[in-house]
């Protein structure tokens, strides 16, 4: 006869290792009307983990004498059975390790014509711990969302979005989802006269920069458009890199608002004039 095994009382900081027995054999010493009852289903064994650990609790054992009693006791102890497929019954444990691992949204956003996104996007929890044992854990260094997509935005996000299933089944996830928020306004473009800075210039003589001053173009969000001023700017001609053939150098923008996009010199290069 064949039985299934079903483990049960599984210590709380342990977890049934893939190895373990799901079914085992045995003969049952029945009559005729007895054979043909138990001919015709699968009982199914349950087996106290908890119960049997060993020492070191790194497994549990039930030794031939208490498996037949278990055996026994849950098909029919009226009854006598032989030729256990196992000696022992050996159950092995892995141990619960936790992990911290970032979520990584999948997302395919777009914006109606004029708006965007403000700053980056908000995820909570942006961190998932995660629950099994060490070796699958090792494996596991991010949690991705599955995709979400949504076109023509013109207001901001607030959405849940589910985390993509784990492959083993022995590795908990404490959340199932992330709540995505991303704060979306309407854009402008804004232009503003920056004096250029020189730098590394030479001890002797001086040098005239043509032009001076630059416009820097970007776009800001209505709602800064005002407090964004050219004070916030800075933009340099470095001397060590000019082309000195030509006369000219490169402007740069090295510094400028976090809260703006797409900040650009209208004006590309920068002559000079050296007098001595």
């Amino acid at each position: 006869m064949k039985a299934n095994i079903e483990y049960v009382n599984v210590p709380t900081d342990k977890l049934l290792a893939n190895d373990n027995l799901s079914t085992l054999t045995f003969d049952l010493q029945s009559n005729k009307f007895e054979a043909i009852y138990y001919g015709t289903k699968t009982p199914i064994i349950r087996v106290d983990v908890g119960a049997y650990l060993v020492s070191s609790k790194k497994k549990a054992i039930v030794d031939k004498a208490t498996l037949e009693l278990l055996i026994l006791n849950q098909v029919n102890k009226n009854l006598t059975i032989r030729n256990i497929s196992v000696n022992e019954l050996e159950i092995n444990l892995d141990d619960i390790e936790t992990k911290k691992v970032p979520v990584k949204p999948i997302t395919s956003i777009t914006f109606k014509n004029g708006f965007d996104g403000v700053g980056a996007a908000k995820i909570n929890p942006d961190s998932i711990l995660l629950k099994g044992p060490l070796k699958l854990l090792d494996s596991i260094s991010e949690i991705s969302t599955i995709k979400f997509n949504r076109d023509n935005i013109d207001k901001s996000l607030r959405v849940k979005i589910p985390l993509n299933p784990l492959i083993s089944n022995d590795v908990f996830m404490e959340e199932t989802s992330i709540t995505y928020a991303l704060k979306v306004e309407e854009f402008s473009q804004k232009i503003v006269t920056v004096p250029v800075k020189l730098i590394n210039a030479p001890q002797s003589g001086s040098i005239k920069l043509i032009p001076n001053r630059v416009e820097v173009d970007f776009t800001v969000s209505l709602s800064l458009f005002n407090e964004i001023r050219a004070e916030d700017f800075k933009v340099i001609c470095d001397y060590a890199k000019r082309n000195s053939e030509e006369n000219f150098m490169i402007p740069e923008i090295v510094t400028f608002p976090k809260e703006i996009k797409d900040a650009e010199l209208t004006t590309k290069k920068i002559d000079f004039l050296i007098f001595k």
